[in-house]
């Protein structure tokens, strides 16, 4: 028998219980191929059309594809084979060639087998590359990439709030491969063929199975981004029923998905059944409008929350209902979040940690005035100046660094005390205050040309004292994170990754060394909650 070739492969675990003839996807035409003591193979219909580029570019040409052989041929095949992975187990495994991987249903794999193997295999200071999403605004997805090898912190990763997809690093052991990577699938390059497979299976997935893990990469199972089809639709028939039967819960609300110009806000608007606008969102004013409808989840996702414009009339953002609501669960003794239109499942330890720490944020005893019902934010700012000692900064963009600008803060008291005011929405609103404070909080520090800048800004009873020096001492100014809302609790309910993105700007700031503090503002304008 001759040695095996290397072959690049993508492998995938598939789930307990899930039959053979449940792997694929339904209504595919395939070709299949019983390789004894192997396993099956499915090879599917080869799709053979003329390059993308030679319709695009000459659409109107004759051009005769038979006689001049161009084409692409896009194969596919999936492997299908069971190892004995011992205690009188068998698991069923995929190997996917060409575009195989799009015949597998996506609900008969198991999630992030590929991340944790990879995980387990690899050197932790051999990291290549990482895909992330960010979930503290605007859930940006990037893929970051290093000249040469490094450990997670050179990728410039966030552990409460960069969700991993996918790694690539250098495998510990070259028997496993040179280079692993991996998210739902494990990719390697590596001498395998069907005769040595089981073997190298049953290895990849007793690496699996292993927690080594937790040693270098434990904070990858504090978020989890939630891709089984059934269990999304489970959470969304609990949270369709607690909406029906009124078992609405303080875990449950609707908010603002993205930031927008309060300035310009006439009111909002429940699809296009009344003419009334609202000042907020509210989950009964919206159960309200719709009282006379079946409240199921196809009215969630196709009814838009259209915000009005003041100036013009017309609509300035829409959103869907769904995408505005913001859930927490729990369910088999797990705890979810529903946040923009998403499932995520949070790790218990992490989802206590962040909430105790929430539950200690020191309370500002400023006096602010509660926010009238006929003021938006930055009218509510500027009222707040004219008629308090307070001086008003909200618009007010400083330059930094030669091409960038931020606003310093909203309002700033002679008692150096340097306030953001934002009204309350959703995460990626309450993350926008909060990576501006750390940004204005650091250049305040460190850039003595953005000080000389503000107090250009500021009138001769607010002007900032001692600012020429190089260093300043930051244990003498306070930062105050002030929210406008209509809720009863000094300590508002915040959606949880805005209480993550909370305490990692409240220790950056600390760190600083500056005293930092939350207040709520209370609104005076309330929805039917």
């Amino acid at each position: 028998m001759a040695d095996p070739r290397i072959n690049r492969v993508s492998v995938y675990l598939i789930k307990k219980h899930v039959f053979l003839e449940e792997v694929l996807k339904k209504k595919l035409q395939v070709h299949k191929i019983e390789i004894p003591n192997s396993g099956i193979l499915f090879v599917g219909e080869a799709r053979i059309n003329p390059p993308k580029w030679i319709r695009s570019f000459f659409p109107d040409a004759e051009i005769d594809y038979e006689k001049l052989k161009i084409f692409n041929s896009y194969p596919s095949a999936v492997f299908l084979t069971k190892i004995d992975t011992g205690n009188n187990e068998e698991r069923v495994f995929a190997i996917t060639f060409g575009g195989g991987w799009q015949m597998i249903e996506g609900e008969a794999i198991e999630d992030n087998f590929g991340l944790r193997t990879t995980l387990n295999l690899i050197n932790p200071k051999g990291l290549k590359s990482i895909d992330k999403k960010n979930l503290s605004l605007v859930q940006k997805r990037s893929r970051e990439n290093i000249g040469k090898e490094g450990v997670v912190s050179d990728f410039g990763v966030d552990i409460d709030q960069d969700l991993i997809q996918s790694v690539v690093g250098r495998s510990k052991d070259r028997s496993f491969g040179t280079t692993l990577s991996g998210k739902d699938s494990l990719h390697l390059s590596i001498e395998i063929d069907m005769n040595n497979l089981k073997e190298k299976l049953a290895d990849y997935y007793k690496a699996y199975n292993s927690e080594e893990y937790k040693n270098n990469f434990s904070w990858i199972d504090q978020v989890k981004e939630i891709s089984n089809k059934s269990l999304i639709i489970r959470l969304n028939e609990r949270v369709v029923s607690a909406m029906k039967e009124n078992e609405i819960t303080e875990k449950m609300w609707l908010s603002i998905p993205d930031v927008i110009n309060w300035e310009d806000v006439a009111g909002f608007k429940y699809g296009n059944k009344k003419e009334t606008l609202y000042p907020d969102l509210y989950l009964a004013d919206f159960k309200a409008v719709f009282a006379d409808e079946n409240l199921e989840l196809d009215l969630l996702k196709r009814t838009s929350v259209n915000c009005m414009s003041v100036s013009k009339e017309n609509t300035m953002y829409s959103w869907k209902v769904f995408k505005c609501l913001y859930a927490e669960i729990e369910d088999n003794g797990n705890r979810y979040i529903l946040n923009g239109a998403r499932w995520y499942q949070i790790d218990k330890e992490f989802y206590d940690a962040v909430s105790e720490d929430y539950s200690s944020v020191p309370l500002s005893d400023i006096k602010l005035p509660d926010c009238p019902k006929d003021k938006n934010e930055s009218e509510y700012i500027k009222w707040v100046s004219d008629n308090n000692d307070y001086a008003c900064l909200d618009g007010a963009r400083i330059n930094y660094d030669g091409h960038s600008s931020i606003e310093f803060c909203d309002l700033l008291s002679p008692n150096n005390e340097i306030i953001h005011v934002k009204r309350y929405g959703g995460s990626s609103v309450l993350n926008n205050m909060f990576g501006q404070a750390v940004i204005s909080g650091r250049l305040f520090l460190t850039d003595p040309a953005f000080r000389k800048r503000i107090n250009s800004r500021l009138v001769e009873n607010y002007k900032l004292k001692d600012i020429e020096n190089k260093k300043i001492d930051s244990s003498k100014y306070k930062i105050v994170i002030g929210v406008i809302s209509s809720s009863e609790k000094d300590l508002i309910e915040m959606p949880f990754f805005s209480k993550v993105s909370l305490r990692s700007t409240r220790r950056m700031l600390e760190a600083f060394g500056y005293d930092v503090s939350f207040k709520k503002i209370y609104s005076l304008e309330k929805g039917l909650d």
